[in-house]
């Protein structure tokens, strides 16, 4: 079993290092380990929009097997169940127990990304759509 977090670079990347309050997004798959993939940026062979990675906001070994990591490189971090999901698990995929694995290739530093407050207009128009 998975005892403690396990980072290998796969190729090291060229940009900003990646500290605990860095947010970036990344492209990534999560697997368990026999193999399932879980979660992750390609789905039906296209690649899907990086996810904004905001600190405190990812599972505990994510946060620590990614830092100091450099933005630009690809990243595969092996997560024991304690620094994943624990004994609750999550959802089908992920059993109570389970440790994880990533690869992750973050991309950008996210400053320019900032969360969309959704407005009132936006509001209106969905509580109309539900009306019809």
């Amino acid at each position: 079993a998975v005892k403690e977090l396990k980072t290998e670079v796969i190729a090291d990347g060229d940009g900003e290092a990646i500290t605990d309050s860095t947010a970036y997004a990344a492209y990534y798959l999560g697997f368990t380990p026999d193999g399932t993939i879980f979660d992750g940026s390609i789905e039906n062979d296209a690649l899907k929009a990086p996810l904004v990675v905001q600190p405190g906001q990812v599972i505990a070994g994510w946060t620590e097997g990614m830092k100091d990591k450099k933005i630009g490189g690809i990243y595969k971090l092996v997560i024991p169940s304690a620094k994943a999901y624990g004994e609750q698990g999550s959802g089908e995929k992920i059993k109570p127990n389970t440790p994880l694995t990533f690869i992750v290739m973050p991309v950008e530093k996210a400053k320019t990304f900032a969360a969309p407050k959704v407005t009132q207009e936006v509001m209106k128009a969905y509580a109309a759509q539900q009306q019809q």
